[in-house]
C-alpha cells in the first residue's frame, strides 16, 4: 500500500465507529469468501492464478494501456488525453476530482461528467455551485417537452440558475 493511503487508514480507523463498521464489514466479507473456498476443491490453484494474473497485469500496465487505447480507438472511441508525468496532477484524499467521459452514436451523444468529493472543507462556492446545478437538473426533470425538443433547446432551463 502506499504511504498515502496508509495514512489515510490511520486516519479513518482513528474513529472509533468508523473501525467498527470496518471490522464488521471486513469479517462479513471474510467469513462468506471462506464458507466459499471450504467447498471448492481448486480454491488454492485459482487464488494463485488470479495472483498470477495480478501480477503479470501490474508489471505490464503500460502495454495493456496502449492497447485498450488502441482497440479503442478501432471501435470508434478517442481517446483525447494522455497524462505525462511532468504535468499530471495526482489525485489526493482531499479537495474535488472531476471525471468526464462521453460517447457519439448514430442517434445522439452523450456526455457523462461527475464529480467527487474526496475530502478536506468544502468550499461556500463549491455548495452554491452543486445547488444551482441541482436546480438546472430539477428544472430539467420537472419540464414536458413537445416532440422533437432538441438538447440545445434545454440549456435555458438547465442554466437558469447558474
Amino acid at each position: 500500500m502506499s504511504t498515502l493511503h496508509t495514512s489515510a487508514a490511520k486516519g479513518f480507523l482513528k474513529d472509533s465507529e468508523k473501525a467498527k463498521w470496518h471490522d464488521a464489514t471486513f469479517w462479513s466479507v471474510r467469513g462468506k469468501r471462506d464458507n466459499i473456498a471450504m467447498h471448492l476443491d481448486e480454491w488454492e490453484q485459482l487464488r494463485q492464478m488470479a495472483s498470477d494474473i495480478k501480477k503479470h497485469t501490474i508489471t505490464h500496465l503500460d502495454h495493456y494501456l496502449d492497447l485498450f487505447a488502441s482497440n479503442a480507438e478501432r471501435n470508434g472511441a478517442i481517446v483525447h488525453y494522455s497524462a505525462e508525468p511532468a504535468t499530471c496532477a495526482t489525485v489526493r484524499p482531499e479537495g474535488m476530482l472531476l471525471l468526464d467521459s462521453g460517447g457519439q452514436y448514430l442517434d445522439g451523444t452523450t456526455d457523462i461528467t461527475r464529480t467527487v468529493w474526496l475530502g478536506g472543507e468544502i468550499p461556500a462556492q463549491a455548495k452554491r455551485d452543486y445547488t444551482y446545478v441541482l436546480k438546472g437538473h430539477i428544472a430539467l426533470q420537472q419540464a414536458r417537452f413537445p416532440r422533437g425538443t432538441r438538447g440545445n433547446q434545454l440549456d435555458a432551463l438547465a442554466k437558469q440558475y447558474m
